[in-house]
C-alpha cells in the first residue's frame, strides 16, 4: 500500500511539472565565451528573469532558451520554495563557477 502511495505522489508530481512545462535561460558572456543555463518550470523561470537582468554586467545578456557555447564546465541543481533549478556552467568559466558559495548566491536569488 506505502508503494502505490509513493508511486501516485511521484505521478502526482510529474504531472505537475508537466502542466506548468520546463523553461530555459542561458546567461550568455560574449568574451571570452561562457554561457550559464537555468532551467526550471515556466512559472519559476518567468519570475526569476527580472531578478536576473539587474545583476548583468557589460558584455552579458539574457536569452531565451538553452544557447550555450562551449564544454560543460560543472552543474548544480537548487531547489527553492517548491521549484527544482538545473544550473550548468559552460565556456570559460572557472569550475568555482558550482562552488558552495556561488550556489548560495544564486539561491538568494531565486524566487
Amino acid at each position: 500500500m506505502r508503494a502505490v502511495r509513493i508511486t501516485g505522489m511521484a505521478v502526482a508530481a510529474a504531472l505537475l511539472l508537466t502542466a506548468c512545462g520546463s523553461a530555459t535561460i542561458t546567461v550568455v558572456r560574449t568574451s571570452p565565451a561562457a554561457s550559464i543555463v537555468i532551467t526550471s518550470d515556466s512559472n519559476a523561470i518567468s519570475a526569476l528573469k527580472p531578478k536576473i537582468q539587474p545583476q548583468l554586467v557589460a558584455g552579458q545578456s539574457l536569452v531565451d532558451g538553452d544557447q550555450h557555447s562551449g564544454d560543460r564546465v560543472c552543474g548544480f541543481t537548487l531547489n527553492k520554495n517548491g521549484h527544482s533549478y538545473q544550473v550548468d556552467a559552460y565556456g570559460s568559466l572557472p569550475n568555482t563557477t558550482c562552488s558552495q558559495q556561488a550556489q548560495q548566491s544564486l539561491l538568494a536569488l531565486l524566487p
